[in-house]
């Protein structure tokens, strides 16, 4: 049986093209610090804790709509809140749009100043507190890469507001599914996504 499957991969290879030769593959976002964690716990005082009354599960940069709409956000704000789904919610050719999650968005075109509730949120009350220490000590953080209050890898935004099919990184069986909706996922989840070259045939 292994002879006749390497013939026929063999064979799958000599007329066939990669598929990443005809379209984008692209790993899901990473925050750095989706919700509180018994590890962030143990890098934020007590004070911080009793005075924010942090708990194990609250929003970092994944958030609830409740949380979300605690933030009391300016226009400017609400237009960086993107709707996150988890890998679960891919189903076979079709997609589970039943959420209640949304991701700050934060890129370092993000300017700190306009972003004041998402900062006192991050940062407490005079920003500086809160997670901030914990969000600083990131790698791309100590490196100068991005700002403090940056997804550690937001990839481009483009992959998850264009057209796209999505498939989980593990799942017992084949589940891939198409949309042109917004669609934020985190790194255990993949998006294939045309190639914007000229002359390029990845067409959906």
């Amino acid at each position: 049986h292994k002879a006749k499957d390497e013939k026929i991969l063999a064979k799958i290879e000599k007329i066939g093209k990669p598929l990443n030769s005809i379209f984008n593959i692209n790993e899901g976002l990473v925050t750095g610090c989706n919700k509180v964690d018994s590890r962030i716990l143990n890098k934020i005082t007590s004070e911080n804790i009793e005075q924010y009354d942090i708990k194990s599960g609250d929003g970092v940069f994944v958030l609830s709509q409740e949380e979300v709409s605690k933030l009391k956000l300016n226009k400017f704000e609400k237009s960086w809140v993107r709707p996150f789904y988890k890998s679960s919610n891919i189903q076979t050719y079709w997609i589970d749009e039943s959420n209640n999650e949304s991701v700050l968005y934060l890129t370092k075109k993000v300017s700190e100043s306009k972003i004041p509730n998402i900062i006192s949120h991050l940062g407490g009350d005079n920003g500086n507190e809160k997670f901030k220490n914990k969000l600083e000590m990131r790698r791309e953080c100590q490196q100068k890469s991005i700002p403090w209050y940056s997804l550690q890898w937001p990839r481009n935004e483009d992959v998850f507001d264009g057209e796209k099919i999505v498939f989980p990184y593990r799942s017992p069986g084949s589940k891939f599914a198409y949309t042109q909706e917004p669609f934020y996922g985190a790194s255990d989840m993949y998006f294939i996504t045309s190639k914007k070259e000229k002359n390029s045939n990845s067409k959906m």
